[in-house]
Protein backbone atom coordinates (compact mmCIF):
# COMPACT_ATOMS: atom_id res chain seq x y z
CA UNK A 1 0.00 0.00 0.00
CA UNK A 2 1.32 3.49 -0.91
CA UNK A 3 0.78 6.88 0.30
CA UNK A 4 0.78 9.78 -1.51
CA UNK A 5 1.26 13.01 0.02
CA UNK A 6 0.65 16.11 -2.04
CA UNK A 7 2.46 19.25 -0.47
CA UNK A 8 1.23 22.83 -1.68
CA UNK A 9 3.40 26.08 -1.06
CA UNK A 10 1.83 28.95 0.11
CA UNK A 11 2.80 32.29 -1.51
CA UNK A 12 2.00 35.87 -0.18
CA UNK A 13 -1.11 36.68 -2.89
CA UNK A 14 -3.88 34.31 -3.79
CA UNK A 15 -3.09 31.29 -1.58
CA UNK A 16 -5.61 28.00 -1.60
CA UNK A 17 -7.93 28.06 0.79
CA UNK A 18 -7.14 25.64 4.10
CA UNK A 19 -3.37 25.47 3.43
CA UNK A 20 -2.49 25.49 6.93
CA UNK A 21 -4.71 23.69 9.69
CA UNK A 22 -5.43 26.85 11.70
CA UNK A 23 -6.31 29.11 8.59
CA UNK A 24 -10.04 30.55 7.61
CA UNK A 25 -10.69 28.96 4.22
CA UNK A 26 -10.76 31.91 0.97
CA UNK A 27 -14.30 30.20 0.82
CA UNK A 28 -15.98 30.33 3.94
CA UNK A 29 -18.56 32.83 3.67
CA UNK A 30 -18.57 36.50 3.37
CA UNK A 31 -20.65 37.06 6.22
CA UNK A 32 -19.20 35.10 8.46
CA UNK A 33 -18.12 37.02 11.57
CA UNK A 34 -14.47 37.64 12.99
CA UNK A 35 -15.64 39.44 16.48
CA UNK A 36 -16.84 36.31 17.85
CA UNK A 37 -15.82 32.29 17.79
CA UNK A 38 -14.16 31.14 14.87
CA UNK A 39 -14.98 27.84 15.44
CA UNK A 40 -18.94 26.36 15.76
CA UNK A 41 -19.38 24.63 18.66
CA UNK A 42 -19.40 20.68 18.34
CA UNK A 43 -23.37 19.42 18.55
CA UNK A 44 -23.99 16.46 20.97
CA UNK A 45 -23.82 12.61 20.00
CA UNK A 46 -20.35 13.31 17.94
CA UNK A 47 -19.02 9.84 17.79
CA UNK A 48 -16.64 9.65 15.03
CA UNK A 49 -14.86 11.90 13.04
CA UNK A 50 -11.84 12.05 10.34
CA UNK A 51 -10.26 15.56 9.24
CA UNK A 52 -7.87 13.99 6.73
CA UNK A 53 -5.16 15.89 8.55
CA UNK A 54 -1.79 13.81 7.26
CA UNK A 55 -4.02 10.13 8.94
CA UNK A 56 -6.95 8.26 8.99
CA UNK A 57 -7.12 8.85 12.61
CA UNK A 58 -10.58 9.41 14.46
CA UNK A 59 -10.60 12.49 16.49
CA UNK A 60 -12.53 10.41 19.12
CA UNK A 61 -10.18 8.01 19.58
CA UNK A 62 -12.93 5.60 19.13
CA UNK A 63 -12.47 4.04 15.04
CA UNK A 64 -9.78 4.83 13.41
CA UNK A 65 -9.91 4.30 9.72
CA UNK A 66 -7.26 2.29 7.13
CA UNK A 67 -6.08 3.76 3.48
CA UNK A 68 -7.00 1.45 1.00
CA UNK A 69 -5.86 1.76 -2.57
CA UNK A 70 -2.43 2.82 -4.59
CA UNK A 71 -3.00 6.79 -4.20
CA UNK A 72 -4.60 8.08 -1.53
CA UNK A 73 -3.21 11.66 -0.10
CA UNK A 74 -3.69 14.32 1.19
CA UNK A 75 -4.87 18.09 -0.45
CA UNK A 76 -5.73 21.62 0.83
CA UNK A 77 -8.85 21.15 2.65
CA UNK A 78 -11.68 23.57 3.45
CA UNK A 79 -10.13 23.31 6.80
CA UNK A 80 -6.78 22.41 6.98
CA UNK A 81 -5.72 19.30 4.68
CA UNK A 82 -8.52 16.83 3.41
CA UNK A 83 -8.38 12.99 1.91
CA UNK A 84 -7.23 13.33 -1.81
CA UNK A 85 -8.74 10.03 -3.74
CA UNK A 86 -8.24 9.15 -7.32
CA UNK A 87 -11.91 7.88 -8.45
CA UNK A 88 -10.83 4.47 -9.01
CA UNK A 89 -9.00 2.41 -6.70
CA UNK A 90 -8.66 4.63 -2.82
CA UNK A 91 -11.24 4.98 -0.03
CA UNK A 92 -10.97 5.08 3.82
CA UNK A 93 -12.61 2.46 5.80
CA UNK A 94 -13.22 2.53 9.08
CA UNK A 95 -14.30 -0.74 11.22
CA UNK A 96 -16.12 0.65 14.12
CA UNK A 97 -17.47 -2.90 14.86
CA UNK A 98 -21.01 -1.72 13.58
CA UNK A 99 -21.38 1.11 16.74
CA UNK A 100 -22.45 3.71 14.09
CA UNK A 101 -25.66 1.46 12.78
CA UNK A 102 -28.01 4.14 14.23
CA UNK A 103 -30.81 2.75 16.47
CA UNK A 104 -32.20 6.36 16.30
CA UNK A 105 -31.43 9.77 15.55
CA UNK A 106 -28.47 10.57 13.33
CA UNK A 107 -26.30 12.72 11.01
CA UNK A 108 -23.70 12.95 8.59
CA UNK A 109 -21.44 15.66 7.82
CA UNK A 110 -18.93 16.24 5.40
CA UNK A 111 -17.36 19.02 3.07
CA UNK A 112 -16.68 17.51 -0.53
CA UNK A 113 -14.67 19.27 -3.94
CA UNK A 114 -15.10 17.43 -6.75
CA UNK A 115 -16.47 16.76 -10.38
CA UNK A 116 -16.99 13.56 -10.86
CA UNK A 117 -19.73 11.14 -9.52
CA UNK A 118 -19.73 8.77 -6.42
CA UNK A 119 -20.18 7.94 -2.39
CA UNK A 120 -18.78 10.74 0.03
CA UNK A 121 -19.36 8.77 2.94
CA UNK A 122 -21.66 5.04 3.41
CA UNK A 123 -22.26 1.91 5.40
CA UNK A 124 -23.66 -0.67 3.97
CA UNK A 125 -24.74 -4.27 5.12
CA UNK A 126 -24.83 -5.98 1.89
CA UNK A 127 -20.65 -5.59 1.70
CA UNK A 128 -18.86 -8.95 1.85
CA UNK A 129 -22.24 -11.14 2.70
CA UNK A 130 -25.28 -10.06 1.78
CA UNK A 131 -27.97 -11.23 3.67
CA UNK A 132 -31.78 -11.45 1.38
CA UNK A 133 -33.45 -10.92 4.46
CA UNK A 134 -31.82 -7.18 5.71
CA UNK A 135 -29.96 -4.79 3.83
CA UNK A 136 -29.26 -1.72 6.13
CA UNK A 137 -27.49 1.25 4.09
CA UNK A 138 -26.54 4.85 4.82
CA UNK A 139 -24.52 7.27 2.65
CA UNK A 140 -23.67 10.39 1.70
CA UNK A 141 -23.45 10.84 -2.57
CA UNK A 142 -23.41 13.25 -5.32
CA UNK A 143 -25.08 12.13 -8.50
CA UNK A 144 -23.53 11.94 -12.34
CA UNK A 145 -25.83 15.47 -12.70
CA UNK A 146 -24.15 16.64 -9.78
CA UNK A 147 -27.21 16.03 -7.06
CA UNK A 148 -25.86 15.92 -3.60
CA UNK A 149 -28.43 12.42 -1.57
CA UNK A 150 -28.76 11.78 1.67
CA UNK A 151 -29.98 7.89 1.42
CA UNK A 152 -31.09 5.42 3.97
CA UNK A 153 -32.07 1.60 4.74
CA UNK A 154 -33.13 0.27 7.83
CA UNK A 155 -33.38 -3.59 8.68
CA UNK A 156 -37.00 -3.76 8.39
CA UNK A 157 -37.16 -1.91 4.61
CA UNK A 158 -37.24 -3.89 1.24
CA UNK A 159 -36.53 -0.09 -0.38
CA UNK A 160 -33.80 2.67 -0.19
CA UNK A 161 -35.05 6.14 1.29
CA UNK A 162 -33.21 9.16 -0.38
CA UNK A 163 -33.89 13.18 -0.46
CA UNK A 164 -31.88 14.59 -2.92
CA UNK A 165 -31.10 18.19 -3.91
CA UNK A 166 -31.84 18.59 -7.44
CA UNK A 167 -31.44 22.96 -7.03
CA UNK A 168 -27.41 22.74 -6.54
CA UNK A 169 -24.44 21.41 -8.81
CA UNK A 170 -21.78 20.25 -6.21
CA UNK A 171 -19.67 18.58 -8.67
CA UNK A 172 -18.72 22.10 -9.76
CA UNK A 173 -14.86 21.94 -8.23
CA UNK A 174 -15.73 23.50 -5.50
CA UNK A 175 -15.84 23.20 -1.97
CA UNK A 176 -19.86 22.10 -0.43
CA UNK A 177 -21.22 21.24 2.71
CA UNK A 178 -23.44 18.29 3.25
CA UNK A 179 -25.65 17.32 5.77
CA UNK A 180 -27.54 14.76 5.97
CA UNK A 181 -30.13 13.92 9.29
CA UNK A 182 -32.60 11.21 10.28
CA UNK A 183 -34.72 12.57 12.67
CA UNK A 184 -36.54 10.29 14.21
CA UNK A 185 -39.04 11.63 16.75
CA UNK A 186 -39.80 14.09 13.92
CA UNK A 187 -39.81 11.22 11.23
CA UNK A 188 -38.09 12.67 8.99
CA UNK A 189 -34.76 13.22 6.39
CA UNK A 190 -33.22 15.96 5.73
CA UNK A 191 -30.54 17.44 3.76
CA UNK A 192 -28.80 20.35 4.27
CA UNK A 193 -26.16 21.65 1.69
CA UNK A 194 -23.89 24.61 2.12
CA UNK A 195 -25.76 25.51 5.49
CA UNK A 196 -28.91 25.65 4.22
CA UNK A 197 -32.19 23.45 4.10
CA UNK A 198 -31.82 21.83 0.70
CA UNK A 199 -34.59 18.84 0.87
CA UNK A 200 -36.46 17.12 3.31
CA UNK A 201 -38.92 14.68 3.23
CA UNK A 202 -41.40 12.45 5.78
CA UNK A 203 -40.50 9.17 6.45
CA UNK A 204 -42.32 5.57 6.63
CA UNK A 205 -42.89 3.55 9.73
CA UNK A 206 -39.94 1.19 8.00
CA UNK A 207 -37.86 3.45 7.71
CA UNK A 208 -37.87 4.55 11.58
CA UNK A 209 -36.44 1.48 13.20
CA UNK A 210 -32.74 0.64 13.74
CA UNK A 211 -29.81 -0.39 11.14
CA UNK A 212 -27.56 -2.87 12.22
CA UNK A 213 -25.78 -5.79 11.16
CA UNK A 214 -27.68 -9.03 11.33
CA UNK A 215 -25.01 -11.26 9.82
CA UNK A 216 -22.02 -11.49 12.06
CA UNK A 217 -19.56 -9.43 9.55
CA UNK A 218 -18.33 -6.26 10.55
CA UNK A 219 -19.76 -3.07 7.85
CA UNK A 220 -17.39 -0.96 7.62
CA UNK A 221 -17.75 3.28 7.28
CA UNK A 222 -16.42 3.98 4.13
CA UNK A 223 -15.43 7.38 3.00
CA UNK A 224 -14.61 8.19 -0.49
CA UNK A 225 -17.11 4.63 -1.74
CA UNK A 226 -19.08 2.09 -0.76
CA UNK A 227 -18.57 -2.18 0.08
CA UNK A 228 -19.48 -3.81 -3.31
CA UNK A 229 -22.77 -5.92 -2.68
CA UNK A 230 -21.41 -9.56 -1.65
CA UNK A 231 -18.10 -8.96 -1.93
CA UNK A 232 -15.35 -7.42 -0.22
CA UNK A 233 -13.82 -5.07 -2.76
CA UNK A 234 -15.20 -1.57 -3.14
CA UNK A 235 -17.13 0.50 -6.02
CA UNK A 236 -19.18 4.10 -5.91
CA UNK A 237 -15.52 5.93 -6.00
CA UNK A 238 -15.60 9.72 -5.56
CA UNK A 239 -12.39 11.31 -7.38
CA UNK A 240 -12.02 14.53 -6.24
CA UNK A 241 -10.95 15.70 -2.28
CA UNK A 242 -13.59 15.13 1.03
CA UNK A 243 -12.95 17.04 4.09
CA UNK A 244 -14.24 17.22 8.04
CA UNK A 245 -16.35 13.80 7.61
CA UNK A 246 -18.57 13.39 11.03
CA UNK A 247 -20.87 10.84 12.56
CA UNK A 248 -24.06 12.18 15.20
CA UNK A 249 -26.25 10.05 17.25
CA UNK A 250 -28.07 12.49 17.05
CA UNK A 251 -30.37 14.84 14.39
CA UNK A 252 -28.66 18.08 13.85
CA UNK A 253 -30.63 20.77 13.65
CA UNK A 254 -30.78 23.77 11.11
CA UNK A 255 -29.01 26.61 12.96
CA UNK A 256 -26.23 24.21 14.23
CA UNK A 257 -25.94 22.86 10.02
CA UNK A 258 -25.66 26.62 9.04
CA UNK A 259 -23.33 27.24 11.96
CA UNK A 260 -20.58 24.94 10.87
CA UNK A 261 -20.87 26.07 7.77
CA UNK A 262 -19.88 29.22 8.26
CA UNK A 263 -17.46 29.28 10.69
CA UNK A 264 -14.00 30.44 9.40
CA UNK A 265 -13.02 27.47 11.39
CA UNK A 266 -15.18 24.42 11.25
CA UNK A 267 -16.02 22.41 14.02
CA UNK A 268 -13.82 22.87 16.97
CA UNK A 269 -11.44 20.96 18.25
Amino acid sequence: MRIVVLWVTLVACGSVAGNHPDAAPDSAPSDASTDGPTCAANPPGLAGRWRGEMNTTDDTAAHNGTPIGNNLGYAPGQHGLAFLLDGSTNVVSINDADTLWPAASFSLEAWVKTTSSGNVLSKYQCGGKCPSSSNAYWALSVSAAGAASFSLRTDAAQTIASVTDTLHNVHDGQWHHLVGVRDLPAATMTLYVDGALAVSANLPADQLGAMTNTDGETDPVVIGGSQTAGALSYESFLKGAIDEVSYYASALTATQASAIYRAPDGECH
